[in-house]
């Protein structure tokens, strides 16, 4: 195995070890020991310069005073938010109405096809019944029709075989 698979990832690691140094700690330990190859610095955290934290982009800082270029910076950048806001927004209603409108149609079309379905149930159960009627009045007995059929069928059945 080469050391040269993990040496070529030296560099990434003090890149974010920096992160939580100080600046007074940052730049007397990163001291290079030979050409290329640098110590890995870690903070003091016995001095009172590393206890102090950054502060917060949510605390209030009254010593802040924003000029009109940066507060024009910032009016643009809320604009181009609610824009980009409002068009998501209005995409959604869209999609909504057009979610909604489907629904309805969805629904309307289910119940045409029950409707459908009995009709067509109604129209097989009156055409059944003047089959038997016209099976009766022509004399021939049920078994004979039977019969038929499944000669019919054994036909169609010995066809589609060979």
């Amino acid at each position: 195995m080469s050391s040269s698979r993990y040496s070529s990832k030296a560099h990434q690691r003090e890149g974010r070890i920096s992160l939580f140094a100080t600046t007074s700690n940052a730049s007397t330990n990163q001291q290079t020991d030979s050409p290329g190859m640098s110590r890995i610095g870690s903070p003091d955290f016995g001095s009172t310069e590393s206890l102090e934290r950054a502060s917060s982009p949510y605390e209030s800082n009254p010593h802040i005073d924003y000029n009109a270029a940066m507060a024009s910076q910032l009016e643009s950048q809320n604009e181009e938010t609610l824009n980009t806001m409002h068009m998501k927004i209005s995409a959604l209603k869209d999609l909504t109405t057009k979610m909604g409108d489907q629904i309805n149609m969805s629904q309307h079309n289910l119940g045409s096809l029950g409707s459908n379905m009995e009709s067509a149930g109604r129209r097989i159960r009156g055409n059944m019944k003047r089959m038997f009627v016209m099976a009766e009045r022509s004399g021939i007995n049920w078994k004979i029709w039977l019969m038929f059929f499944c000669v019919v069928f054994t036909f169609f059945f010995v066809v589609w075989l060979f």
